[in-house]
């Protein structure tokens, strides 16, 4: 039986659907991933950046911001995807909410960096140079909405979160290198619905079992880590079968 070749509208077409599809299932895994958060004082540790950091490499600036402002919209109208599972423009509105405002000026510019650029190391610096950028707008913001002072807004939004902030640039660069060649039409969705579900697992879990005080927490390190393992393990296993 012969396939005639596709044309090259339908090729586009394909092309348009595929990143389309891509876009909302990396605003999914943003989902599953933003909402982890180490509270530590007004602004917490979040895996937001993680997750924005792999939608540029999977996706490039301009779908990977996209998929990012999916994520916000899915947020203001009250879903409980920002970190620490809370949602709603009183959210954005807050003190804290010129960071997740800030991920988009960050995004802009680090992928754009990383699409531009090869080097490894340049690409690390665009996303050094992104995340101060965040740093920047966040802080404006929390002075604005806080009455504090610069230093006192420093001191409590950006000087704990320079080293975890770096380790996720490491993660998300690291990955990159691992994730190179990997099929993501069929790795990134089963990922994302095999960490969505064992989250629910896990939330059921715990809420039957009592141990609710710390619920979000569980289930978010259980979506993330599943997505990541399974995200690893796929490619491993791809590259074992073409040996």
């Amino acid at each position: 039986m012969s396939h005639e070749p596709m044309t090259a509208g339908a090729v586009q077409k394909k092309s348009k659907i595929y990143g389309l599809s891509m876009t909302a299932v990396m605003a999914a895994v943003t989902c599953v991933l933003a909402p982890m958060s180490i509270p530590i004082g007004p602004v917490p540790i979040s895996f937001t950046n993680l997750a924005i950091y792999l939608s540029l490499y999977l996706l490039g600036w301009k779908r990977g911001t996209v998929s990012y402002l999916v994520y916000v919209l899915i947020g203001m109208v009250g879903v409980p995807v920002f970190s620490g599972f809370t949602g709603g423009m009183g959210r954005l509105l807050g003190p804290t909410g010129g960071y997740i405002v800030g991920f988009i000026p960050m995004a802009l510019i680090a992928g754009a960096v990383i699409d531009r650029f090869r080097n490894r190391g340049i690409q690390l610096a665009g996303m050094i140079a992104g995340t101060a950028v965040c740093y920047a707008f966040g802080t404006a913001w929390y002075c604005f909405q806080a009455g504090s002072s610069v230093g006192a807004a420093l001191g409590l939004c950006v000087f704990p979160f320079v080293v975890p902030d770096l380790v996720k640039l490491a993660l998300a660069w690291t990955l990159s290198r691992r994730l190179a060649g990997s099929d993501y039409r069929r790795l990134s969705p089963a990922s994302a619905l095999l960490g969505a579900i064992v989250m629910v697992l896990v939330y059921d879990a715990a809420y039957f079992t009592g141990f609710t005080s710390s619920i979000n927490l569980i289930t978010s390190l259980a979506g993330g880590v599943v997505f990541l393992v399974f995200l690893l393990g796929y490619r491993r296993r791809r590259n074992a079968d073409w040996a």
